[in-house]
């Protein structure tokens, strides 16, 4: 059961870094922000590039919760946790597929199982 509850925190761990930094993303690039609740393209490599380091971010710490909870079975654990996150992230960024480069898409969904598993890595076993 300590491995379902690692699973859940580690998810919602990253849900609520991803929001709280998107309002800071929001305040820091207005124009790109308001461009994309319009549902227009977004095409401010700063903008994208700021949502893949917070993304990094927010795998890295999700990563070292499951991990932290997890104990013993934290590789487990992390593994299903960023499974997790990768079919919600495929999700989303099939939702808004036409509004960013596709380059953004695949590093943002590429990046987020390396990155929980680094993070998970840097828990003390």
């Amino acid at each position: 059961m300590r491995s379902v509850w690692a699973v859940v925190a580690g998810f919602l761990l990253w849900s609520v870094v991803w929001f709280v930094g998107g309002l800071g993303l929001a305040a820091l690039f207005v124009e790109s922000h308001e461009a994309f609740l319009a549902g227009e393209a977004i095409h401010d490599v700063a903008y994208l590039a700021s949502a893949i380091v917070l993304s990094v971010v927010c795998s890295f710490l999700a990563g070292m919760t499951t991990a932290s909870i997890a104990k013993d079975a934290a590789k487990d654990a992390t593994l299903i946790m960023a499974l997790l996150l990768l079919v919600t992230g495929i999700a989303v960024q099939a939702s808004a597929w036409d509004l960013m480069p596709i380059w953004y898409h695949l590093v943002f969904l590429v990046l987020i199982g390396p990155v929980c598993l680094a993070g998970a890595r840097r828990v003390p076993a």
